[in-house]
């Protein structure tokens, strides 16, 4: 009919009526990404959310973000810079699409159902856990590359990738402050079109200028067109890698996961050095002879956080010495270790309480080899004080990950007390006459 026709017509030019040409019309059914653009131009957040949530059922969060909502966005910047959408409409589809982001976030992650991910997943075999890098997710420019970058941040959160995404609103010195700051692993620059090159590749050029050994990522998501060419121009302006999807972005910062993984720090020499190692020196506790008290505190230790293992080291200017432990074999608790390999090198480095859940999953201490060779996974130690200065630590070690509560934390830190106290009442030379922090 007349009426028909009419309709038809006005959902082919009226984007907030472009149903009605896929209902009056012989057009095909909508892609997901065109329906999900539909319903956010209806202004029916619900409907969208409901269509996110079902394709959720079947595929996984990058599936949808690379399948459905990075495309939607595309659709309606892409309207918005023809001008058939109007500022308040593109703000309203902005806020639609961020409310959806957070809810679908909070969501547990979905097993892919498609047969080959199951069956890799079925024979895979469990491996150690890759360490966590940190990434940083900065837009090229607009609102909706910060969009991106918040979805980047979940996909890489659920990957076991520590990330966080900047606002848009910061300019671009600023991005480059708050990461030369962060000193994160990487950095992934977003640009969603309409977007142009032009400001990724400005900002990759002076975080390479700033941060000469920085892995910087830049997604040009769900392009299609000109690859090559926009490669090279980016890789010229200081990127390392260049994507086009959620899921290239993974692939490319896990491998950056695994080169860390080969690694691992070294503690800081501490800028009071001398003093401390003076302190330490005229304790003339690193003959390492057994001593009962201490031995007891090691003790009743383990006992009292449920852990195999337990140590009072003291760390001299290249070795790590066990005054006493529980749990250690005994060649090591009599030779001890260097200090390069020692996790309470750290403690002594900053002087504080250090708690890692997971020492594989740290990049310091991932590929450590002493960890590593007896399946090492959790530490927290707190520093032996002396004048301020700290000459070793008290720790706990697990073979497993695990969690330390504030009130564990200071128990420890009062079992280093107490063993600082036992030190002193030793015929040494008395606090007074030792060096102190200055």
């Amino acid at each position: 009919t007349p009426l028909t026709v009419c309709l038809a017509v006005m959902g082919r030019h009226v984007p907030s009526l472009r149903f009605l040409s896929v209902l009056l019309s012989e057009e095909q059914a909508l892609a997901p990404h065109e329906e999900c653009y539909h319903r956010l131009l209806a202004q029916s957040l619900t409907e969208a959310s409901e269509l996110a949530e079902a394709h959720l059922k079947a595929n996984s969060l990058t599936s949808l973000y690379d399948g459905v909502l990075i495309p939607a966005l595309i659709l309606a910047e892409n309207d918005a810079r023809s001008e058939e959408l109007d500022p308040e409409q593109q703000g309203l589809i902005h806020q639609q699409m961020l409310d959806i982001i957070e809810d679908v976030g909070e969501l547990p992650p979905t097993p892919s159902k498609v047969a080959a991910d199951v069956t890799v997943a079925e024979d895979t075999p469990p491996v150690r856990p890759v360490p966590a890098i940190r990434v940083r997710c900065l837009p090229a420019r607009a609102y909706r590359d910060e969009l991106a970058g918040i979805m980047l941040t979940q996909v890489l959160i659920q990957q076991g990738i520590e990330a966080e995404s900047l606002p848009a609103a910061l300019a671009s010195g600023e991005l480059v402050e708050n990461v030369r700051k962060a000193q994160p692993d990487a950095v992934c620059i977003s640009v969603v079109s309409p977007s142009t090159l032009i400001h990724a590749r400005h900002l990759a050029g002076r975080l390479r200028a700033a941060l000469p050994d920085l892995q910087i990522v830049v997604g040009v998501w769900g392009a299609t067109e000109n690859l090559t060419e926009a490669g090279e121009r980016l890789r010229s302006s200081g990127a390392s890698e260049v994507v086009v999807s959620f899921a290239e972005a993974v692939v490319q910062l896990s491998k950056i996961s695994f080169q860390v993984a080969e690694e691992w720090n070294v503690a800081p020499i501490p800028p009071n050095e001398d003093e401390r190692l003076a302190v330490l020196e005229s304790l003339k506790l690193t003959d390492c002879v057994p001593d009962q008290n201490f031995d007891r505190i090691t003790a009743k230790l383990t006992r009292l956080f449920e852990v195999p293992i337990a140590l009072i080291t003291l760390i001299d200017r290249e070795h790590q010495w066990f005054k006493a432990q529980t749990g250690l074999p005994a060649e090591l608790a009599a030779e001890g270790s260097s200090r390069d390999v020692s996790v309470c090198g750290h403690v002594v480095a900053s002087n504080d309480l250090l708690v890692v859940e997971d020492l594989a999953r740290d990049r310091r201490f991932a590929n450590n080899p002493l960890l590593k060779e007896r399946g090492l996974r959790f530490y927290a130690g707190a520093p032996l004080r002396i004048n301020g200065l700290p000459i070793g630590s008290v720790c706990i070690l697990d073979t497993k990950p695990r969690r330390m509560t504030d009130k564990e934390k200071r128990l420890l830190e009062i079992a280093a007390e107490d063993v600082v106290d036992e030190i002193l009442r030793r015929p040494s030379e008395s606090p007074e006459t030792l060096p102190s922090a200055a």
